[in-house]
């Protein structure tokens, strides 16, 4: 089995998945039945029982309810009046996937790596997907005028016999084979090297891949260790074309040579799996593991838990690029155009749905965000964006309005501690007075200057309102020097992101902004948004995590000057906050029950209505 964790919000974001197959119809009426063959987790299915749940922290847990397959068969209904009954099974190598449709198994979609399918397209048992799947002017085609161009480069440039993989499937997911190890058993000097398998002092203490093109791949880079590493290989022209011909040898010289050394690694090792190594190395029963890459990070995910560390390593010689595609089968789909629909139709539905994926380093700190291709595009509303922000006098409106409900927010929570215990008065007078002045400022420079003003009288009141004896001077970002500076960075990042995810879900441009100058990568209109909604969901958040001891000095690390946190801490704010996001109000409009994260989105419809003239904004207050 593939688990592909590490890129599973990746490979929605471009790429799809499918299959299918159904008895031929004489009655239109008549159920229209798909049969795919998937690696195992690729897709949801739904209905976990309980001890089927992803621990992501001691409290949080995500159960499976959704099942993808029933919401396909009922949105296939709804678009094309026919119904569709999807009959999914899973396999754990290419190979068992062969061996399936070889016995007798008919299949009308399923997803193997790129030299299965090339193997089968050799074989011509692949049925072709029409030129109409391929048509980008068409809004339902979602997977070709969304799928990743790495993928689509590689499908384009593999062929059999003239024709490209693209024409046979549809790119999913993509990985490097390398190794998973116990960093405690095994050093980082030998695993730079495949050879590591063959070595006597980790006999029995290695497993390695059930998996034809993976072995071979690793017997061969042994056999070619000297040549791969050496100064006139690296330094040859175009050594990828050159590593590329070296690791495709399968001359007959070649592979009785291979063939010895796969019996000498087979030997050495404790087993040959295809699922089993992960569980072996959380275990202990291994220390080193050959390992697809999202496997490998499940497995370091989990050993985690039970306060093991684990690494992944990808040795200096070379190795396996793997590329899951989804392909229809010839036998199964048998000539029948509604079928073949029905498979390119569910691609589609599986690849529109687009996921911003945003990244963190090691110390916690935001380095960047990966934004799906647009798909909701207005371009009178991008006319009026860029408008509002050209236009002085338009800019600064809303700026202010952007700080206006901020610095009530931030009012409102210093009357909620006030009233509470904590003696905060003062630094409420001293808010008021400054965001009085928001009215009469002329421009963005002044307006910032206020809105510091008012973080600095209320950052001063936390060391009032957070119970833990923590000296919180002054805002310092870059590093932040203690841990509610640490926190806030961390915090309002994660809102930043969200503020982010629900732009993409609307029409704006989420570059275009209007208190924050847009730059370059970055996404300012985010943090327009993210303003009126930090004192909302975090900052009561920080105080909650600080007065409730869940975030203690214990929590972070000290690195140089400054601190950051720790990995289980930040999975616990990260849980915390998805939480909060989750919790509703009633909506004094709606008038009805919405979620702190639906309020973010609301927040863009009520811009969109002002720049199109529709309504003047008002930025967002907390009224409970």
């Amino acid at each position: 089995m593939k688990k592909i964790w590490m890129i599973f919000c990746f490979s929605l974001l471009f790429c799809s998945t499918v299959f299918f197959g159904c008895e031929n119809k004489e009655n239109q009426n008549e159920e229209i039945v798909l049969r795919i063959a998937n690696w195992e987790e690729y897709l949801d299915e739904g209905g976990w029982d309980e001890d089927e749940t992803i621990d992501l922290d001691e409290k949080t847990k995500i159960l499976g309810r959704e099942n993808m397959v029933d919401d396909f068969e009922s949105w296939y209904e709804k678009t094309y009046g026919e119904k569709v009954r999807v009959e999914y099974s899973t396999f754990g190598t290419n190979e068992d996937l062969y061996n399936q449709m070889t016995l007798g198994d008919t299949f009308d979609l399923v997803c193997p790596s790129e030299y299965m399918i090339m193997k089968l397209m050799k074989e011509k048992k692949l049925e072709p997907f029409s030129e109409d799947f391929f048509d980008t002017s068409k809004k339902e085609n979602y997977y070709s005028r969304g799928v990743s161009p790495y993928i689509k480069n590689v499908f384009d440039d593999l062929k059999i016999s003239g024709e490209s993989l693209s024409r046979y499937g549809a790119g999913y997911m993509w990985g490097v084979m390398g190794l998973v190890y116990n960093p405690s058993a095994v050093s980082k000097e030998d695993v730079r090297h495949w050879s590591v398998l063959l070595d006597e002092k980790y006999r029995k203490q290695v497993t390695m891949k059930d998996s034809v093109r993976d072995s071979y791949l690793v017997a061969l880079t042994i056999l070619k260790e000297k040549k791969l590493l050496s100064e006139e290989f690296q330094k040859a022209m175009e050594t990828t074309h050159c590593l590329t011909d070296e690791l495709n040898d399968t001359s007959e010289q070649t592979v009785t040579k291979v063939q010895t050394i796969l019996e000498e690694m087979r030997k050495n090792s404790y087993s040959l799996e295809t699922d089993s190594g992960k569980a072996d190395m959380v275990t202990g029963k291994v220390v080193l593991n050959m390992q697809w890459s999202g496997d490998g990070v499940y497995t370091m995910d989990e050993a985690e838990k039970d306060g093991l560390e684990l690494s992944y390593a990808v040795p200096e010689e070379g190795s396996n690029l793997w590329f899951d595609g989804f392909c229809m089968m010839k036998n199964g789909i048998s000539g029948d155009a509604k079928k073949k629909q029905a498979a390119q139709a569910f691609i589609n539905y599986i690849s529109q749905y687009g996921i911003p994926m945003h990244f963190f380093n090691y110390y916690n700190f935001y380095t960047g965000s990966y934004y799906p291709r647009e798909t909701l595009l207005a371009g009178r509303l991008l006319v009026r964006q860029v408008e509002h922000y050209t236009d002085y006098e338009k800019r600064i409106v809303l700026a202010r309005k952007f700080i206006e409900a901020a610095a009530d927010n931030i009012y409102r929570n210093l009357r909620y501690y006030n009233g509470r215990g904590k003696d905060v008065s003062v630094y409420m007078k001293e808010v008021d007075s400054f965001r009085k002045q928001i009215g009469s400022t002329t421009t963005i420079e002044s307006l910032m200057g206020v809105e510091g003003n008012i973080r600095k009288q209320y950052y001063a009141a936390w060391n009032i309102i957070i119970n833990q004896e923590i000296s919180f001077e002054k805002r310092v970002m870059h590093p932040p020097d203690n841990m509610i500076n640490s926190l806030i960075s961390f915090v309002n990042t994660l809102i930043y992101t969200k503020v982010l995810g629900e732009l993409y879900r609307t029409q704006l441009n989420p570059t275009i902004s209007y208190l924050h100058e847009p730059g370059e990568r970055r996404f300012s209109l985010s943090l327009d948004l993210a303003e009126v909604f930090k004192p909302l969901i975090g900052d009561r958040l920080i105080f909650s995590l600080l007065n409730r001891n869940q975030i203690t000095e214990n929590s972070f690390t000290k690195e140089l000057n400054f601190l950051h946190l720790k990995k289980d801490a930040s999975k616990l704010i990260v849980s915390e906050l998805e939480s909060r996001l989750k919790k509703t109000v009633m909506h004094k409009e709606l008038g009805r029950q919405v979620s702190y994260q639906y309020l973010i989105r609301l927040e863009a419809y009520k811009l969109i209505k002002h720049l199109i003239g529709e309504k003047e904004y008002e930025g967002f207050r907390i009224w409970w």
